[in-house]
């Protein structure tokens, strides 16, 4: 229950498993082959979207994160691996010590302090499978994951361009990784942010230019466009619509419930945002936790190792459950009203239900049979996810519909 030691744990976990892929051999480390290449390719002004000779499938990321590949590519492949894994890693347990500190904010009182700690702890062991899955594939989701907590925690204190500047290398890792935009209708300051993450989304999309030509690059992001519009349409991925596919007959189709589901997840958002006494901590960082499931969960590409950030927004609502009651910068203490200690073991439940479902039941942990066989069938890697998510909408209505007298708690200047 030290943070240190589970933070310390979870990287050397980190670091022997990646020294352990490399072992295995290049055909271990796909991913980062892809990511390597992309930068070579960027400088020859080969098509990064096509299927190449290099490795074993397609580039999906922006021109500018293969640009951004150069040092890695650069690197001895172990070296490489090291460092991105790392990078990956290191932002992650970042993003989890910001979010929390942000519900224990007392200087003085040494009980705060003992429970921050650990509640950062209980944070890294719930995510330690998925980080775990994440960095054995080379992916860059726990970097996304880390982004989007730390994109919070600079919400919270009222950091517009440390927001602007996350949200925008987000989005040029993965588009949907901007999706923590709609957060900003809780916060002040809504015209200098927007212009300092159109200007940040401005030279990172130009940053290419420093290396190949105007041209070249916008041939590029042609051929990326062309690349998700097939991509869309391909599969459903391990996502909600993956169980609805039996009703989904067509990309149309697909599309309509992402509309949807993009509506049932900025709604309870907008309302707390026109109603300025309901936005309270916990209401924030619950919408901030509904915004990184949902995600996961309504992404059409979604594989294992995407789901470190559903499991980042899993860990900021148990976070909040856990901490029933949070402090402001005037010491008061806000409650949030969550269900009461007789439905405790539903919310551990459906932590438990993640924590199986989700993480271990891709593992080792359970025989080839079961996984290939009634979890893949079950989706079930997906479901507890859309559980968590649901009960959030609940918990976001009920502190709506029941809490008029309520007072806003106004993020840290």
């Amino acid at each position: 229950m030290n943070p240190r030691v589970a933070g310390g744990i979870v990287l050397a976990v980190v670091l022997v498993a990646t020294l352990q892929k490399h072992a295995l051999g290049a055909e271990q480390m796909n991913n980062l082959l892809i990511f390597r290449a992309s930068v070579w390719h960027l400088l020859s002004s080969v098509n990064l979207y096509a299927l190449s000779t290099d490795h074993a499938d397609l580039f999906k990321y922006s021109p500018t994160f293969a640009l951004c590949m150069l040092p890695l590519a650069a690197l001895p492949l172990l070296w490489s691996a090291l460092v991105w894994n790392m990078l990956n890693s290191i932002v992650f347990i970042v993003g989890i010590y910001s979010v929390s500190h942000l519900l224990y904010r007392s200087d003085n009182d040494s009980s705060d302090d003992d429970n921050r700690n650990r509640t950062i702890a209980v944070l890294l062991w719930i995510c330690a499978v998925e980080l775990l899955t994440s960095v054995q594939n080379f992916q860059s989701n726990a970097l996304m994951a880390g982004l989007a907590l730390c994109t919070l925690s600079a919400m919270e204190r009222g950091k517009t361009v440390p927001v602007a500047l996350y949200l925008a290398l987000s989005f040029h890792i993965k588009i949907y990784g901007a999706a923590p935009l709609v957060l900003m209708l809780f916060y002040p300051q809504k015209i200098r942010f927007t212009l300092a993450f159109l200007g940040f989304a401005a030279v990172l999309t130009a940053a290419p230019l420093c290396a190949v030509s105007s041209d070249n690059l916008l041939w590029q992001y042609q051929n990326w466009k062309v690349l998700l519009e097939s991509d869309h349409a391909a599969s459903y991925g391990l996502s909600a619509m993956s169980l609805l596919s039996p009703l989904l007959p067509n990309v149309q189709a697909v599309s309509f419930v992402q509309a949807f589901s993009l509506l049932v997840l900025c709604a309870p958002v907008a309302v707390i945002a026109i109603r300025p006494r309901l936005s309270t901590l916990p209401l924030r960082l619950l919408c901030g936790a509904s915004v990184l499931i949902w995600m996961v969960i309504f992404n059409h590409k979604a594989e294992s190792p995407t789901f470190i950030i559903a499991l980042a927004g899993v860990s900021v609502w148990y976070a909040l459950l856990r901490q029933r009651e949070v402090e402001n910068s005037h010491a008061e203490k806000i409650v949030l009203l969550m269900p009461r200690r007789g439905y405790k073991w539903l919310w551990n439940g459906l932590l438990w239900f993640v924590i199986v479902g989700t993480s271990l039941s891709v593992t080792d942990f359970f025989p080839e049979s079961l996984r290939s066989g009634i979890f893949a069938s079950l989706h079930l890697k997906v479901l507890p996810c859309i559980a968590i998510w649901l009960y959030i909408q609940m918990q976001l209505w009920h502190q709506i519909i029941t809490s008029n007298f309520a007072t806003g708690t106004q993020f840290e200047r």
